[in-house]
């Protein structure tokens, strides 16, 4: 062989067999996700001044440090809505969504009717939502809400959803195609912007959905000029039958201040989603952290004392994303 030719194909040789070698040494042998290969990972939470936020940067914060080559980080956003897009243009790996609009987006109903999202999946349950309306003292029933300015959540939120939702189980409505039906004035104003709102005299009232305690409820029923609506058990029923996810929770007395009585409100699970695509030993690592770290999320808020093993698969809405049911079949959570 021609002295030139066999050392061009001793380089060659020599380059296949370190490619192969890097090849095999690339996986991990517990299904996680390899070490070494870093991924990105934007965590897609909600407004400021309710649950998702802050836990949602405590995940981050655990993805980075307990994931091998995972550089994550939170993200403030519009709400659910806001999040299926996120995930569906690639701007956020994973999501925290309402289970209301999880369903929504899978089937292709309310406001993404036509556009169905059937590439949505879960990676667990995480804590159930309470549907909060917090008034001045003087306002004692929804009712007293007709024709008033009333902040009905962020645009492109899921709790912009829900104030339709309430509201119309009392014949309340803000975007009835009749116009003649519209009795109240939304104000589309994250929680942080409605609580100045209500504070300065600007509106009537603000709708929070989040897990109790909510920061911006916190600040508040704080000053003793405010509070949390309360229904009867029928009216319960009422705004339940607007939605089949919805349920009855209690808020323990004593939850926020000023309150000295248990409070039934109407919740709902919150889910942490992601593309049917993300990688699945991904996935798998990221479900792995966040059950092995529930404390440092715990720390963060409180509503992240529902996120165990037992609580994980309840309440889905959309299909398990492969790479969390394999780690949920390890622990023998299914």
């Amino acid at each position: 062989m021609d002295r030139k030719l066999f050392k061009l194909f001793a380089v060659v040789l020599t380059l296949a067999l370190s490619l192969s070698l890097s090849a095999c040494g690339s996986g991990s042998s517990d299904g996680s996700a390899p070490a070494g290969d870093e991924f990105f990972v934007k965590v897609a939470t909600g407004q400021q001044g309710g649950t998702y936020y802050p836990i949602g940067i405590a995940m981050a914060q655990v993805f980075s440090e307990n994931v091998p080559g995972c550089v994550s980080s939170g993200m403030s956003t519009g709400g659910s809505v806001d999040n299926i897009g996120l995930l569906q243009d690639g701007e956020a790996q994973v999501a925290m969504i309402m289970s209301t609009t999880c369903k929504d987006a899978y089937d292709g109903t309310g406001p993404f009717e036509g556009a169905a999202y059937e590439d949505l999946r879960s990676i667990c349950a995480l804590w159930e939502n309470n549907i909060q309306i917090i008034v001045p003292n003087d306002i004692t029933h929804i009712s007293q809400l007709e024709g008033k300015k009333f902040v009905v959540g962020a645009n492109s939120s899921g709790t912009e959803l829900d104030a339709r939702a309430v509201f119309s189980a009392f014949g309340l409505y803000y975007t009835n195609e009749d116009p003649s039906k519209n009795n109240i004035e939304p104000v589309y104003l994250d929680y942080s912007q409605g609580v100045d709102a209500l504070k300065d005299g600007q509106v009537s009232g603000v709708l929070n959905v989040s897990h109790a305690p909510a920061s911006a409820v916190t600040d508040l029923l704080s000053t003793g000029d405010y509070h949390v609506l309360e229904f009867t058990d029928e009216e319960l029923e009422a705004i339940m039958a607007t939605n089949d996810l919805y349920a009855v929770y209690t808020v323990p007395a004593g939850t926020y201040p000023n309150q000295d009585s248990d409070l039934k409100t109407i919740g709902y699970p919150v889910l942490l989603t992601c593309p049917a695509d993300a990688d699945a030993d991904q996935i798998y690592s990221l479900t792995k952290a966040i059950f092995e770290h529930t404390e440092e999320l715990v720390t963060a808020h409180s509503a992240a004392a529902s996120i165990t093993l037992e609580n994980a698969v309840k309440g889905l809405v959309v299909p398990l994303h492969e790479g969390a049911e394999r780690y949920f079949t390890e622990v023998g959570a299914i």
